[in-house]
């Protein structure tokens, strides 16, 4: 990465103000406007994934790949291997003194695009913590697996910016895709 972290930071907030993120983010608004510690979930999980849910993940993942494309030039392609770009970022935010204060819709946004990578490549399905889940810590809205496991790769964006390289999203992917028996249906630069 050859570009100032500031830059990508402003860049990626010109195009908040300019309304691409604010308009995706408009139904997750209450929960980005606070630390992860503060916020609620979207709405209570329900059996069925909820479609609106799914199109706002879709929306803010492909909010992400625009905004490195435009802002660095990096290519994030929703292969596994793109998620190595997300670590970087993040860990620039975070060099460059940000806090998740200060980035909680960018993070959000990158943190739907490593669950968007998960759904491509894993076959995971978008969806709300259950009540159980919430009364573990699971606050955001995630990705479940086949055998009814949720995870939260929005929650880890925001523990990669708290935390540092311990947290790395490449890592967290290579855990569950290790324990992933079967391969995605959908190609990972599939729509």
């Amino acid at each position: 990465m050859n570009f100032p972290m500031k830059s990508f930071r402003r860049g990626f907030f010109k195009l908040l103000a300019a309304g691409a993120v604010g308009l995706a983010l408009a139904g997750c608004a209450p929960m980005v406007s606070r630390a992860p510690a503060q916020l609620e979930p979207l709405a209570p999980a329900a059996d069925a994934v909820s479609p609106a849910l799914e199109r706002r993940s879709k929306s803010l993942a492909a909010i992400a790949v625009d905004a490195a494309a435009k802002i660095d030039g990096q290519h994030l392609d929703y292969s596994p291997a793109s998620l190595k770009i997300v670590d970087q970022l993040v860990l620039g935010f975070r060099k460059d003194g940000a806090t998740t204060k200060t980035m909680n819709k960018v993070l959000f946004t990158f943190g739907c695009y490593v669950g968007e990578v998960m759904v491509r490549n894993l076959g995971y399905k978008w969806d709300n913590p259950n009540e159980k889940e919430m009364s573990l810590g699971f606050i955001m809205p995630g990705v479940r697996d086949s055998s009814g496991m949720f995870y939260s790769p929005i929650e880890k964006v925001f523990k990669l910016m708290q935390n540092g390289e311990e947290d790395s999203v490449v890592f967290f992917y290579h855990v569950f895709s290790k324990n992933h028996a079967s391969p995605s249906t959908t190609p990972s630069s599939g729509k």
